[in-house]
């Protein structure tokens, strides 16, 4: 599940839930009398994992960049928590100047996400059990990692057995976006103990936001600016893409308005997304 609300929960965080995910309650240590009931009526019991970001921050105060066709790169400073009804948000990880993406293993028991140490860091990818324990580093000097999700299992000929992965946005490359002077964004990929690093798209703008299909693509948001087909801004449009970067093909782009980000899929199978003229 994947909304996008704002809360102010203390006078610190804004509570900004971009990817707001559904947790198995499994050792997280919540307790409830009850269940919360949902628009429909219906009793919701689940946990909550999502990103407080920081209020009146500098990225906060510039806005989009590229004249409202790429949003800010939130999340310094920020924090991850878990929330259950009728609680109070509790940290899921400390010891990071900025931690923020969480994603939910498939499984509801582990949690990817991005994360600094130090505020000179660059943006590594970490993964822990939703009870806290055994955080470990998945990335390390593969530029400034963000938004990871999980994948499913890859196999290849020349393997014994398959293996799991996960995906990530990344300036790895050290291009600058074709559109102005800051870094262009690609996805990539990598096993769980950060090996077999492998670029999936080559976007001379920036891809962002993978969300895994049912059908085992991934789907994302692309900057389209090459030609002036686009107009001179281009379109943000959605793309998926097969797991090892072959087969990308146009999931929705010339529809609707210019830009369309932050995908998810229902449980009744839809797509949902973020559509805007500019952010």
């Amino acid at each position: 599940m994947n909304r996008f609300h704002r809360f102010i929960l203390d006078r610190k965080f804004a509570c900004c839930l971009g990817g707001l995910l559904l947790v198995a309650a499994v050792g997280t240590g919540f307790k409830s009398e009850a269940g919360t009931p949902d628009d429909t009526g219906k009793i919701w019991s689940g946990t909550l994992v999502f990103t407080q970001l920081p209020k009146r921050t500098a990225a906060e105060k510039q806005g989009p960049l590229a004249d409202g066709m790429l949003r800010q790169a939130y999340g310094e400073g920020a924090r991850i928590v878990l929330w259950h009804p009728g609680t109070k948000p509790q940290p899921l990880v400390t010891g990071f100047h900025s931690a923020a993406d969480p994603s939910v293993s498939f499984d509801g028991h582990k949690i990817l996400f991005a994360g600094k140490r130090k505020a000179q860091d660059s943006w590594d990818i970490f993964e822990i059990e939703v009870d806290g324990a055994g955080l470990r580093q998945i990335t390390k000097d593969m530029g400034n990692c963000r938004n990871p999700i999980y994948q499913a299992t890859l196999f290849t000929l020349d393997s014994k057995e398959p293996w799991y992965q996960i995906s990530f946005v990344s300036d790895l490359g050290h291009e600058l976006n074709e559109y102005g002077p800051f870094p262009a964004s690609d996805l990539y990929s990598c096993k769980l103990d950060g090996t077999e690093l492998r670029r999936l798209t080559f976007n001379p703008s920036s891809d962002m936001d993978p969300w895994m299909l049912p059908d085992g693509r991934m789907m994302y948001a692309t900057w389209q600016l090459s030609t002036l087909a686009h107009g001179l801004q281009g379109r943000v449009a959605l793309h998926a893409v097969n797991t090892d970067g072959t087969g990308e093909t146009i999931f929705a782009g010339e529809e609707g308005l210019r830009v369309k980000h932050m995908p998810c899929v229902t449980r009744s199978g839809l797509v949902a997304f973020i559509e805007a003229d500019r952010l």
